[in-house]
């Protein structure tokens, strides 16, 4: 029972970093792999890593898949330096110039794109634990 709670208890852990991760890196797109990576690292199979790897990716991709509508929709000022024809960090969209379902299907790519990614990081940390296994049957004992 006890170690059966601690195995819940890290695996939400490992769901809760592996979505801070994709959250603070999405945008790079590896870290969205490695978030999911980091929340299917427990996961015994790789259904269950890439299902933890989804849910670390949604969570992650919310504050992203938010922020691209918000700037197709022209609805944030940009941010960033943005002078002298240099502009490093947001360049909104002019309000009124997508309609709202190219501001909605952007933002849906946009969450889409991290949720794919994070499920890979999980189908690869559950395949890991499938070669190790593997590995450690073939192996001789000492």
């Amino acid at each position: 029972m006890t170690q059966t709670r601690t195995t819940h208890v890290s695996r939400l852990a490992d769901v809760l970093l592996g979505s801070i991760v994709v959250g603070l890196t999405g945008g790079t797109g590896v870290g969205a792999v490695a978030g999911g990576w980091l929340a299917g690292r427990r996961s015994t199979t790789p259904r269950l890593g890439a299902l933890t790897g989804a849910v670390a990716g949604l969570a992650g991709a919310l504050p992203w898949a938010t922020l691209v509508y918000l700037a197709s929709a022209g609805a944030i000022d940009p941010v960033g330096y943005h002078e002298n024809g240099i502009h490093i960090g947001i360049n909104t969209a002019a309000p009124g110039l997508l309609v709202p379902w190219q501001e909605v299907a952007l933002a849906a790519l946009i969450g889409w794109t991290l949720v794919v990614a994070a499920v890979c990081g999980g189908i690869v940390a559950g395949l890991e634990t499938d070669v190790l296994a593997d590995l450690q049957r073939e192996l001789p004992a000492n």
